[in-house]
């Protein structure tokens, strides 16, 4: 994978210091007048087909890129160039090049550097960016353009580099007032910070996002899979199950409980303070589910509605009535015979046993639907939003047929119908104490 180094540079004076990212400082660098000298030489794995690119605006150039700017005087040949020229000479790295870009004093500048940055970014790259001597908005456009080379040019962003000079003077500064005299000739020591964490955290906020609001795991479970593969297979077989109609895989094969115990191990372990409450959110979206309750198949129907995923909604309804109906009467709702199923969900539509198409020939299958006819008698409320999902009117299957038919419904109503013919089904079970689910 190629890598490319971003960076910029200031016009701006700059003073000696020492550089470090290890917190004990067992890394200092010696003194140096550019923060890229220091980056570069701790990222000595650059390959001949690796760039490494200094925007600078035309100021910028002439003063610390050529030269060295110093309120003394310009100190010619002696700016970055020359640092970079001398790395090369020493192998860091095989290709270095300027940048120019406007000043960014307005919006239609903003734009250009933006695009002249993401011109120079190739598919594919491995970006390293440093935004010590950025300017103005650049911190902000950093985050912005690392989202954006991301999605448009499949880019993984492995750092962005701050150097952190004012930390190091203030650090000199306490330094002078505490040790004995000549503290204050010292160069400063500053650390190089990496904000990656910044960006992670922007990721897991879209990947919460998109799992909250749009029902989509794919996203989430691919950033929980770096530290996490178990829990993020179980996350999207339960999220591809509904939108997949896996009725019988919810209510029976996935481990919801394990699931969100996972989860809840991974809030208080194993994830920044800053995770905690994105996912306390994702666990409180699975609270309802658990392992083994056919009524998961109801939850999965609220989800559908939630998500706009309203032909998988219609489908999980119809399908899980007939189990509840099931289970209620006979203690098994994950019945695979397909003929049992038909029957069943032809009695919860209001047909009489002995008007059954195809009966069953045994007198103690004939009884057992009859078991179910007499459960279903005094439920009249049940049937009732049963057919309006099913026969050839039935809404599930005009959404089945996309529409190929007069007098197909309209999208609006058919998500607003699957929203009313639930609640109805939620009211049915609670007033005849059938269900106590939220």
């Amino acid at each position: 994978m190629a890598k490319t180094f971003i960076s910029f540079l200031g016009a701006i004076e700059y003073f000696e210091t020492r550089y470090y990212t290890a917190p004990d400082k067992s890394d200092l660098s010696p003194p140096m007048f550019y923060v890229q000298e220091a980056i570069l030489r701790q990222q000595s794995s650059w390959g001949a087909e690796d760039q490494v690119l200094i925007f600078t605006t035309a100021e910028a150039l002439e003063r610390n890129y050529f030269n060295r700017y110093s309120r003394k005087g310009i100190i010619a040949n002696d700016g970055l160039k020359s640092r970079l020229e001398a790395l090369e000479k020493e192998g860091y790295f095989k290709n270095f090049d300027s940048v120019n870009i406007p000043n960014g004093y307005t919006e239609d500048e903003i734009w250009t550097v933006f695009k002249r940055i993401i011109d120079r970014i190739r598919p594919g790259d491995d970006v390293y960016m440093d935004i010590t001597f950025g300017f103005r908005s650049l911190p902000m456009l950093a985050l912005v353009l690392s989202n954006y080379a991301k999605a448009v040019k499949d880019v993984k962003v492995k750092a962005i580099y701050y150097g952190n000079y004012e930390a190091g003077r203030a650090e000199q500064e306490q330094r002078v007032k505490t040790e004995a005299q000549g503290a204050e000739k010292r160069v400063i020591e500053a650390p190089i910070l990496d904000l990656r964490p910044f960006l992670e955290l922007q990721e897991w906020t879209s990947a919460a996002e998109a799992f909250l609001d749009l029902g989509q795991s794919k996203p989430l479970s691919n950033l929980i899979r770096i530290e996490n593969k178990d829990l993020a297979d179980q996350l999207e077989q339960f999220a591809q199950s509904i939108v997949t109609n896996r009725g019988l895989a919810l209510v029976r094969d996935i481990d919801i409980d394990s699931l969100k115990q996972q989860i809840a191990l991974l809030q208080t372990e194993q994830v920044t303070p800053q995770l905690e409450p994105l996912l306390a959110r994702i666990g409180a979206k699975l609270d309802t589910f658990k392992t083994g309750d056919i009524r998961n198949g109801l939850m999965a129907v609220a989800w559908c509605i939630e998500h706009q995923l309203v032909q998988q909604g219609y489908t999980l309804l119809q399908e899980t009535l007939v189990s509840f109906v099931l289970e209620c009467v006979f203690g098994r709702y994950d019945t695979f015979d397909h003929n049992w199923r038909t029957w069943a969900g032809a009695i919860l539509s209001g047909i009489k046993v002995k008007n059954l198409r195809n009966k069953p020939e045994s007198a103690a299958d004939i009884e057992d639907l009859k078991e179910i006819e007499n459960w279903l008698k005094d439920k009249p409320n049940l049937i009732k939003p049963y057919k309006e999902l099913t026969g050839t009117r039935g809404k599930r299957n005009d959404i089945n047929h996309a529409g190929f038919r007069e007098g197909y419904a309209t999208p609006k109503s058919l998500t607003d119908e699957l929203s009313r013919i639930y609640n109805d089904v939620v009211l049915v079970l609670k007033r005849y104490n059938l269900d106590d689910f939220q």
